[in-house]
Order: C-alpha cells, then structure tokens, then sequence
C-alpha cells in the first residue's frame, strides 16, 4: 500500500467501496469520501476530484489517510486493540458504518444544503460536528430496530440498487424528498437509478 499512486487510487476506489463495509479499512474510506465528493462536485467543471497532498511514499502516508485512521480511532472503544478477532470485526463494522454514514451527512446534509463546501478530511475530526452527528446517528439506529415501510425499501435497495447508497443520502424517509428533487431538477429518465428507487417507495406506499 505505501506505493499506491493517486492514480491508482482514483481508478479503483469505486471497486473499493462496492466490498462488504466490515471488510473496509482506512483507504477504502478515504475512497468513500473521494466517491461522493466526485460526485457531488460532478456539475462544476472546476472542481471534479478531490486533491489529495503529496506524501513521499504515495497515497497510504498521505495527510487524508492519517484524518480517517485518526477518526477511527476516535469512535472505536479505547481497548479496541486488545480485543479478540471476532469482536474485532463486529465493532470495525459498526465503526465503518458510522464513518461512512458521517461522511454523508457532512456532504450531503450539512454543507450540502449551503453554499459552504468541504474542502479537507480535516473537517471530520472537529470534535463539535462529531458530537452533533452522534446524537443524531443515535436517534437513526434506534429507529432502525423498528420494521416498516422504510425498511423494505432499504432492504429492497441494498439488492436491487446498491449504489444508491453511493450517490445520495438514504437514511430516512425525508431523504427519499431530496432525491426526488435531485431526479426532477436535473430531469431524469424513467430507467434512471434514482428514478427507480422512487418507483419502488411509491409501490410501497412511501411517496
């Protein structure tokens, strides 16, 4: 990994994220954030990829990289290190959820409905937008212990439309609005991703 070129990173990190979250690590991450940066950035054709700073030793040293190990580091217990390998793996999951699920709030929820915009990983260690995005994933995975409508449209989603998860913020039902904003303003077609997504929440009854 410490000779993995910017190059090399921008042409695999949407094969990167497609791998299950537990088995994500710190450059996946990092791709994450780049995947929806490109994306949200994707109409102004003066900023398309996020750059990253040079580091001697390529991508795996890089200033952006050390951001993500250090957020990690941050949500997962203090004794992390010490615990066995299958408890290992339940809380990096967790974590790696709750990183991903960060990342998106911070693009699509809380500068992405301004005119700020996100211009380092660094953003991701201010411990006050931590502590307000805690409070609010909280509330979001209590919610999740309840079945409903929503969550046969996530289930549904993660089968039939994974990347949706990708390009927009899909975490509750409000969020099915802003996509479908998205859809009409930029006048997407029926056989459309997102387009596809709204079909089947009205056929649940969401919309």
């Amino acid at each position: 990994m410490s000779k993995l070129s910017e190059e090399e990173f921008y042409d695999n990190m949407e094969k990167w994220i497609q791998a299950d979250v537990k088995d994500w690590n710190r450059i996946t991450l990092l791709a994450y954030f780049c995947y929806k940066y490109q994306f949200k950035n994707k109409n102004n054709p003066d900023q398309v990829a996020f750059k990253l700073r040079r580091a001697k030793n390529g991508i795996a040293l890089s200033k952006e990289l050390v951001d993500f190990k250090k957020l990690f580091d941050l949500l997962a217990p203090e004794n992390y290190t010490s615990l066995d390998s299958e408890k290992k793996t339940e809380i990096r999951t967790a974590v790696n959820w709750e990183i991903r699920n960060f990342i998106n709030w911070i693009i699509d929820s809380k500068f992405g409905r301004t005119n700020k915009t996100v211009s380092g990983t660094g953003i991701f260690l201010h411990l006050p937008l931590i502590n307000e995005f805690k409070v609010l994933y909280a509330r979001h995975l209590a919610k999740e212990k309840t079945t409903n409508k929503f969550e046969i449209l996530l289930s549904w989603c993660q089968k039939e439309a994974g990347d949706i998860f990708n390009r927009h913020q899909l975490e509750r039902e409000d969020d099915l609005k802003l996509i479908k904003r998205y859809a009409d303003q930029y006048t997407l077609q029926e056989d459309s991703l997102e387009r596809k997504v709204l079909a089947k929440a009205n056929e649940i009854g969401l919309l």
